[in-house]
């Protein structure tokens, strides 16, 4: 579309001008939200959020999420608009399509399983090529996210893979997106290590989230960790378990 003149000499912008400024706007609060990351194990994935909240003794952090269950083999964690994840995995009744969640259940319905890993990342990701493809209308959904977990074919493989604010998906063995997502990504890279095993996943998880806040009044209730396992399927940790786990990556500091 060819730019169009408006009084005083100031131009409209271009359609690709306008859609690259909503699509900047929303990886900018998408890189600004709170640090979500995931890693893989020989036998499932670790999921961590930490919430993006007002540091006061009023706030209920529990009403807040940031881990989400899609189903016993599936997990998410996000970076952006809550208001938009739920378009992505939890739509009200008469939305006009359906959500990751009621995906997986209609899948469930029609083939007796649980969808693959990769199945229901490639149905997210096509509900947000479709958003992105209005934001000229203003409908581009503000949010990205790590999907993963188990496999239920043959292999139970563990599978991590992010989704961008456009629809993009990519495979991880471990990985960060929102604030601090460099940091938390350089650690993966130098120690991240094939056959890991649960326990070694989650101190991997917390070291990075740790180290990444190194400079910030880290609260361990503004943290969520939920872990997928072939044995157990989907279970979140209580409080004193990350406390636990927080404060084991952050006495590991002190020594180094």
């Amino acid at each position: 579309m060819s730019e169009e003149f408006m009084g005083g000499g100031a131009q409209m912008p271009t359609m690709e001008a306008t859609i690259k400024a909503s699509r900047d706007y929303t990886q900018n609060m998408v890189n600004n939200s709170g640090t979500g990351l995931g890693v893989t194990y020989d036998t499932g994935v670790v999921f961590v959020g930490y919430k993006n909240l007002p540091k006061s003794k009023l706030m209920v952090p529990d009403s807040v999420k940031k881990v989400y269950e899609i189903d016993d083999n599936i997990g998410i964690v996000y970076t952006g608009a809550v208001s938009d994840l739920r378009v992505l995995i939890d739509p009200p009744p008469g939305f006009g399509m359906p959500g990751a969640r009621q995906y997986s259940q209609q899948y469930k319905l029609k083939y007796n399983e649980l969808p693959d890993v990769e199945e229901m990342v490639d149905f997210t990701s096509e509900i947000q090529r479709q958003y992105d493809k209005n934001r000229l209308r203003g409908l581009g959904l503000d949010v990205a996210l790590l999907m993963g977990g188990i496999n239920v074919d043959g292999d139970e493989k563990s599978e991590l893979y992010t989704l961008d604010i456009m629809g993009n998906y990519a495979g991880y063995k471990a990985t960060a997106i929102g604030k601090h997502k460099d940091e938390v990504n350089e650690l993966f890279e130098r120690d991240y290590k094939d056959g890991m095993n649960l326990e070694e996943a989650k101190e991997l998880a917390f070291d990075a989230l740790v180290s990444s806040h190194i400079d910030e009044d880290l609260i361990p209730d503004y943290i969520e960790c939920s872990v997928i396992d072939k044995g157990n399927k989907y279970k979140a940790l209580n409080n004193d378990e990350i406390k636990e786990l927080v404060d084991k990556a952050s006495s590991k500091l002190k020594v180094e």
